[in-house]
């Protein structure tokens, strides 16, 4: 898969395309600076759905996008937390 693929891929590009910081990103979903950057570096893989809702909202994904996005998080399953099915 490729890194644009990857859900760390996805939210960088994303968070670009908006021009938006990581810091700018954090704030608006949410989420610590901290989180969003290992999201993004792939140090993270398996977020909570509720992340990868709150990330899509923030980044004001059409629902293609927060479809891709919410595939790349489900790639690998999600044993403990079930699949991400939709927004909120």
């Amino acid at each position: 898969m490729s890194e644009a693929h990857t859900l760390g891929g996805l939210i960088r590009q994303h968070r670009l395309a908006a021009s938006l910081s990581q810091a700018v990103l954090a704030e608006r979903a949410q989420l610590s600076v901290a989180t969003i950057a290992a999201l993004e570096r792939g140090r993270s893989s398996r977020p909570r759905p509720a992340t990868v809702l709150l990330l899509a909202e923030a980044l004001g994904l059409s629902p293609q996008a927060q479809a891709a996005l919410i595939d790349a998080a489900n790639g690998g399953g999600r044993p403990e937390g079930g699949q991400i099915t939709s927004a909120p």
